[in-house]
């Protein structure tokens, strides 16, 4: 019966830790250069915010499991950088302090870096926590990209551009 239970846990024991990933290194990150789901570089006076900054983030939220984080992120991105809709316009890739002291996009390009990241981690974490809206949201992401952030080389086929033409 010993046996029996000690081999049930070692069976469960990977799902116990899958549900409580502790990487202090990502609290450390939160703590230090993330407010109400921005990532802020600091380093600059703008206190810009950068989309690769924000696909980072939600890749490391997803990796770390932590959902709560993953979802401030989002909705950070989609409403400041995308116009409050992802499906309707990739996020602009610079956002930060303008001239007259306001914040808004002071870039409204694309980086096609940060949207892979984007869509990778929206459609990984609708498989992982199965969440729909993130997983429809991923692939309308990455649709876009296909439409907006490709082109045709003739002779070497479909090519991935910085972004969009």
């Amino acid at each position: 019966m010993k046996k029996l239970i000690s081999f049930l846990m070692l069976l469960v024991s990977p799902y116990l830790w899958a549900n409580t990933c502790e990487w202090p290194q990502w609290e450390t990150f939160k703590s230090v250069y993330m407010e109400q789901g921005r990532v802020v570089d600091g380093s600059d006076e703008r206190m810009i915010t950068t989309s690769e900054g924000q696909s980072y983030a939600l890749f490391f939220a997803l990796v770390a499991n932590d959902p709560k984080t993953f979802d401030q992120v989002l909705k950070w991105t989609q409403s400041h950088l995308a116009g409050g809709d992802l499906t309707a316009r990739l996020p602009a890739w610079l956002w930060g302090r303008k001239e007259n002291g306001q914040f808004g996009v002071l870039d409204s390009n694309p980086a096609s870096d940060s949207d892979l990241w984007i869509a990778y981690s929206l459609v990984e974490a609708g498989r992982l926590w199965n969440n729909y809206y993130y997983q429809t949201l991923g692939h309308l992401v990455a649709s876009r990209i296909l439409r907006e952030e490709t082109v045709n080389v003739a002779g070497v086929g479909t090519v991935l551009l910085p972004a969009p033409t």
